[in-house]
């Protein structure tokens, strides 16, 4: 491989594949309906998510939600919406795909 340090293919690559696999997961997400439902705020987290292109790092947050059918979905959110959810908290939820896009009050 002249000229090519392998980091660089490797990165490249990797990027690649990260690339593709956020756009199948976007066109399977825009197909989904939104969902709404009463549900109860049972645990809430926060990932570190690494970046495999930049040196620093980002964070995700996700909330576990009992909704009234007994399920319990594990859904994403952004920090502002995060801190509107403590443990108990009973509201109404809208989704689409893994992602919490709307809510109220109960």
């Amino acid at each position: 491989m002249s000229g090519i340090c392998p980091c660089t293919l490797g990165n490249s690559v990797a990027g690649a594949l990260f690339g593709m696999r956020n756009a199948k997961k976007l066109n399977q997400e825009q197909e989904l309906p939104e969902q709404t439902a009463v549900a109860t705020v049972l645990s809430r987290r926060v990932d570190t998510v690494y970046s495999l292109t930049r040196s620093d790092s980002s964070w995700a947050y996700f909330v576990k939600f009992r909704l009234e059918s007994g399920e319990e979905p594990e859904l994403k959110t952004t920090e502002e919406n995060y801190r509107c959810f403590p443990e108990g908290c009973r509201l109404s939820i809208t989704w689409k795909g893994d992602t919490v896009i709307a809510f109220t009050d109960e």
